[in-house]
């Protein structure tokens, strides 16, 4: 059918076009290379639709939900494409609104919240990782799933929003269920608290109302810390020191950065991280060869200042 509605020289039904492509695509079905392109070239004429109502908006996000779907082993010439799709991406790199949406008005850090509460809440914890060959659970597979999605949210998304509070919340309570028996599970937990961290939108005083920081300080002091799991914790530790020294033009902002600052570096020296940097001297010497050659230098610094 597609092919046949292609081939019109006349009285050709765009509209059908497109909705066959969509349901093409959408079953997977891209085997033909000429039914590929033809179903590309379709869509991204209707992704790249710039009229300003609701109808043409939907077209253009249903196109854009096709083309995500469009198997990657799926091969065609770039001039067919690579414009207009440099186009699209263009339109969304500018459209500003765009996070604000997903954040305030489609409450993502909410709901990603509320899904991790629930399987924290479902999933057997006191199962150990790995005994007689089991594997991580469906609920927990899916809890691991949100942890990479928070990853690459964090380090993106730069629209504040008090709902970050719940989120780093209830990622320190699934650290907390996960601790000692899956730690697979854990390793991806501490990415989207160290993403926070970096994530000026994401304010310091959540991740010490939260918890995120008794977190890092209790796990420091565990001796089978693995080196990629440490360089997270240090991570934090530095970029929460660094944000800390910024100061505010509002007084009331300046306030409480003063009064955090004082809790969290009370906190740290009453913990003794001097020792704990001697304590990993070795391990850290070959991590920062291999990882992160700055970071060495970062740490010396940061801890002579505390």
């Amino acid at each position: 059918m597609i092919i046949e509605e292609e081939q019109k020289n006349e009285g050709k039904n765009e509209k059908l076009l497109v909705d066959l492509c969509e349901c093409y695509v959408f079953m997977q079905g891209l085997n033909s290379r000429r039914l590929h392109s033809t179903c590309m070239q379709c869509l991204l004429k209707v992704a790249l639709n710039k009229e300003e109502n609701e109808k043409t908006q939907k077209e253009v996000e249903m196109a854009l939900f096709e083309l995500s779907h469009i198997n990657r082993y799926c091969f065609i010439k770039q001039e067919l494409y690579v414009s207009e799709i440099k186009e699209i991406v263009k339109r969304l790199c500018n459209d500003n609104s765009l996070a604000g949406v997903i954040v305030n008005k489609l409450h993502f850090v909410r709901e990603a919240a509320r899904e991790l509460e629930e399987l924290t809440r479902c999933i057997d914890w006191k199962r150990k990782e790995g005994i007689n060959g089991m594997k991580e659970s469906k609920e927990e597979l899916i809890l691991i799933r949100w942890m990479y999605t928070l990853d690459i949210f964090l380090s993106l998304c730069k629209v504040c929003n008090e709902e970050y509070n719940g989120l780093i919340n209830c990622v320190v309570q699934a650290f907390r269920a996960a601790k000692d028996k899956h730690g697979e599970t854990c390793n991806q937990c501490i990415k989207p608290l160290r993403r926070a961290a970096e994530n000026r939108a994401v304010k310091v005083d959540a991740l010490l109302d939260e918890g995120a920081i008794d977190l890092i300080s209790g796990e420091m002091k565990q001796s089978t810390l693995n080196d990629v799991f440490i360089m997270h914790c240090f991570l934090i530790y530095m970029n929460v020191s660094k944000r800390l020294k910024e100061k505010n033009k509002d007084e009331m902002e300046e306030m409480k950065r003063k009064a955090t600052k004082r809790v969290i570096y009370e906190k740290m020296e009453k913990e003794g991280y001097e020792d704990e940097i001697i304590s990993f001297h070795e391990t850290f010497d070959n991590f920062y060869a291999s990882h992160d050659a700055e970071l060495a230098s970062k740490l010396a610094d940061y801890f002579v200042n505390v």
